[in-house]
């Protein structure tokens, strides 16, 4: 947590099973805060490989509305790209022994002037079986843009395919800016 910034955890999940976690169910996302942030600790997905999280905003899924641009890293590899895609994280499967992290930040969530922008600088560290063999640490941050005016009343988190896997674990802070 950083200084001057006041968190107040809003939702504390830990799924087992589905592939979407919902914050803020039916329009309930707190709108008191400057900014949200969700941090994901241990991603898993049921299955072998690795796989992505989708952040979908207001039961919003239609792609053409969002877009994203990914850096990543490992090794001395370093790859970019951009696409009308809502992938925010990427996650580890049942091959790989170590874990996958991000934190989400969502600024100026409630704003209705403007679209919204969710950012991640997460990383995801191969186990010994996952690409890269060499077991380097993939690096990596993304954005996702979404080209809507409202305020956003509900996150939707959902993997590329399979279920959310025991360990994993959701936690989202409504933030407020230290105000003199």
């Amino acid at each position: 947590m950083l200084p001057g910034l006041h968190y107040t955890l809003i939702d504390d999940q830990s799924p087992t099973s589905g592939a979407t976690v919902t914050i803020g169910a039916s329009g309930t996302l707190p709108q008191t805060f400057d900014e949200i942030h969700i941090w994901l600790r241990n991603m898993h997905q049921n299955a072998a490989g690795s796989g992505s999280v989708s952040i979908y905003f207001n039961n919003d899924t239609t792609l053409n509305n969002y877009w994203s641009q990914m850096h990543r890293a490992y090794g001395t590899t370093h790859e970019a790209a951009s696409a009308n895609t809502a992938v925010i994280a990427r996650t580890q499967g049942t091959s790989h022994i170590l874990q996958a992290n991000a934190i989400i930040v969502l600024p100026g969530y409630t704003n209705t002037s403007y679209g919204k922008i969710a950012t991640n600088a997460g990383y995801a560290q191969p186990g010994l079986t996952a690409f890269p063999s060499s077991g380097n640490l993939i690096v990596g941050s993304r954005v996702v843009g979404w080209d809507s005016t409202s305020a956003i009343t509900e996150i939707d988190l959902t993997l590329s395919a399979n279920q959310w896997a025991a360990g994993t674990r959701i936690l989202t802070y409504g933030v407020s800016y230290n105000r003199p």
